[in-house]
């Protein structure tokens, strides 16, 4: 009886330490897949960091296109401002010469 008894307290220590192992297998486990979600997530933020970034530069890029595009566009007003104004004087003073005479 008491060699039975004994097999058995041997038999349940042995469970509950597999138990035991089998829960801390099963919490090291648990960690890793947190950890490499954390890892995944830092991943995508630097992912999201960059992209927005890279739009931003884009923005920028084109907003001093667009900004050279208007410049260029006043220096051909202003090129043709003054053409029109030294056409218009070209006339005035035929118009003074030929009133004198």
């Amino acid at each position: 009886m008491e060699e039975e008894e004994e097999e058995e307290e041997e038999k349940m220590e042995e469970e509950e330490e597999e138990e035991e192992e089998w829960e801390e297998e099963e919490e090291e486990e648990e960690e890793k897949e947190e950890e490499e979600k954390g890892e995944e997530e830092e991943e995508e933020e630097e992912e999201e960091e960059e992209q927005e970034e890279e739009e931003q530069e884009e923005e920028e890029e084109e907003e001093e296109e667009e900004e050279e595009e208007v410049m260029g566009s006043i220096c051909v007003l202003g090129w043709r401002t003054n053409q029109i104004v030294s056409q218009s004087d070209q006339f005035l003073q035929g118009s003074l010469v030929t009133s004198i005479i």
